[in-house]
């Protein structure tokens, strides 16, 4: 999972648009 610091923020992003 911890490839990237871009990665990190995709991820992030998704969660916070898509949080279920």
């Amino acid at each position: 999972m911890h490839k990237r610091p871009s990665n990190v923020l995709i991820v992030l992003m998704d969660v916070i648009i898509s949080p279920i």
